[in-house]
């Protein structure tokens, strides 16, 4: 953890600024506001500046570039509806992404990935009323992947910026999906119901600081501000 924080003294004050503000303001709106419609475009603003510092800081990551925007395009439809099978959809991807970046695919392997993806993929499809949870198990395999290489990665180069933020960031991520699956077992009366609002509350707060570590992940060197 001191690590994580010595390499944050770093980064850009202004995006610092930035991160800090949005992720302040929702907090304290969700907490006493939770159905207030602006809580939802400040997440949604937050998650948009994550993209633009990528693009801005790490263009030359292309894959690092298409996980973001996809992870951005896929809480726009889940804002809209949260049992989107797209939404999902779109969050695979973008775990795909960051899996391919992480530990880049050799010519000969990467498209077998692809194309064992895509197959998957039509079958959850195919499956009807069991789509959402076979999409659930894909994206759990490759967000419990990404945790599992971006640990590795940190333990191979302690002292690496980009290392420490993906480990992190990962690890943050892990805990909003678990908050998430509480939320969705509450709403179906397994856990108790009055859970349902914690859990939606601590979601959140995992997952925005989750996209601000993840976005200082890179395996490319920054551009110079």
């Amino acid at each position: 953890m001191k690590e994580l924080f010595s390499y944050f003294k770093r980064v850009d004050k202004v995006w610092k600024g930035i991160w800090l503000f949005i992720f302040c303001g929702f907090i304290s709106l969700d907490a006493f506001f939770p159905n207030f419609f602006g809580v939802t475009m400040l997440k949604l603003l937050g998650l948009a500046f994550c993209f633009i510092y990528v693009i801005q800081k790490y263009s030359s990551d292309k894959l690092l570039v298409i996980a973001f925007f996809l992870t951005f395009t896929a809480d726009l439809v889940l804002a809209f509806n949260n049992v989107s099978r797209i939404g999902v959809l779109i969050f695979v991807l973008a775990q795909f992404a960051h899996f391919a970046r992480i530990k880049p695919l050799g010519k000969n392997v990467a498209p077998f990935a692809v194309g064992a993806l895509l197959a998957y993929i039509i079958l959850a499809f195919a499956a009807g009323p069991y789509c959402i949870y076979l999409l659930g198990a894909i994206y759990a395999f490759f967000l419990v992947s990404n945790l599992i290489l971006s640990y590795k990665w940190h333990k191979k180069s302690p002292k690496n910026g980009s290392a420490i933020s993906a480990f992190y960031g990962f690890s943050l991520f892990l805990c909003c999906d678990l908050c998430v699956a509480g939320s969705f077992f509450a709403h179906i009366h397994i856990l108790p119901f009055f859970l349902k609002r914690l859990f939606d509350f601590l979601a959140w707060g995992f997952y925005y600081p989750s996209q601000v570590l993840i976005s200082n992940s890179s395996t490319k060197k920054p551009k110079k501000s």
